[in-house]
C-alpha cells in the first residue's frame, strides 16, 4: 500500500504531533496528564456524522473531564510562533496574558 506525502502532509505530521502539544501544556496547566491516540469517532444515532480528534486527554485530578485533542497547524503561520501568529486578526486564537482563549474555529 503507498501513503499519499507531499510538502503539507509531511508539514501536517511533523507540526500537528498532539504529543509534542501535550508536553507543553502539562508542564503549564497540569501533571497528571493520560493521552489516549484514538481513530473515527462515528455518532450512535447519527451514523453520517464522525470526528477524528488527534486524541483524548484525561487528568486524574479532573476525573470528571475528558477532552478531545484537535491539534491544528495553520500553513499561514507554520514558521511565527503563537505569540506571533495571534497579533494576526486572522488567527484563530488570541492570547491574554499567558493563556491562549480560542476565539474562532475555522
Amino acid at each position: 500500500m503507498q501513503y499519499f506525502r507531499d510538502y503539507f502532509a509531511s508539514l501536517h505530521c511533523e507540526k500537528e504531533n498532539f504529543e509534542r502539544i501535550l508536553d507543553i501544556k502539562s508542564t503549564v496547566i497540569h501533571t497528571d496528564i493520560i493521552v489516549t491516540e484514538c481513530g473515527l469517532w462515528v455518532h450512535e444515532e447519527y451514523p453520517c456524522l464522525g470526528s477524528n480528534p488527534n486524541g483524548l486527554l484525561t487528568c486524574k485530578l479532573c476525573v470528571e473531564s475528558i477532552e478531545l485533542i484537535q491539534v491544528k497547524c495553520p500553513f499561514t503561520f507554520g514558521n511565527m510562533i503563537p505569540f506571533e501568529a495571534a497579533k494576526d486578526p486572522s488567527f484563530c486564537c488570541e492570547f491574554k496574558g499567558l493563556s491562549i482563549n480560542n476565539v474562532t474555529n475555522l
